[in-house]
This record gives C-alpha cells, sequence and structure tokens, in this order.
C-alpha cells in the first residue's frame, strides 16, 4: 500500500482486530509481545502499528458473548437454558 488513507488504516486495525477475536481464548492470554509482532503481517511502520492497535483492542474486550440461536435460524434468541437440565 503506497497511500495510508485513514480508511486504509481503518481496514488495517479491523483485520488486527479479527485477527485476535480468530485465536481461541486460551491462546491468546499466552501471547508474549515478540509473539503478536510477528502475526503482524505489515511491513509499513504505520501500517504496523495500527494493526497492533487492533489487535490489542480486541484482545482487552476479551471473549464475545455466547449466541443462544435456535437451531436452523440464524436470528431468533432461543430462550435461556433452565437450570438443573
Amino acid at each position: 500500500m503506497n497511500s495510508n488513507s485513514e480508511f486504509e488504516l481503518s481496514r488495517i486495525y479491523a483485520r488486527g482486530w479479527n485477527a485476535a477475536k480468530a485465536l481461541p481464548v486460551s491462546a491468546s492470554s499466552e501471547l508474549s509481545a515478540v509473539e503478536i509482532e510477528k502475526l503482524n503481517p505489515h511491513k509499513i511502520e504505520t501500517e504496523r502499528l495500527r494493526w497492533s492497535q487492533g489487535f490489542a483492542q480486541a484482545l482487552c474486550e476479551g471473549p464475545p458473548p455466547a449466541k443462544r440461536y435456535k437451531a436452523g435460524t440464524s436470528h431468533k434468541l432461543a430462550p435461556p437454558a433452565k437450570e438443573g437440565r
């Protein structure tokens, strides 16, 4: 990428965020700074920085909440499971 427009940098941030969210929770809590830098695919410093910011933000947020979808649908939430079942 020759130009670092705000849009392009926002997409790089998003790719860093997505990379962190794609990791298993157990793996993301055990990564060192050196290991995270090795995951960063960018060579240009501004791009590396933006990707790292997205990655770090995703790690700070923790895992996404579990969704309770009914079988066969993608938009209706199933009722909460009753305890003791």
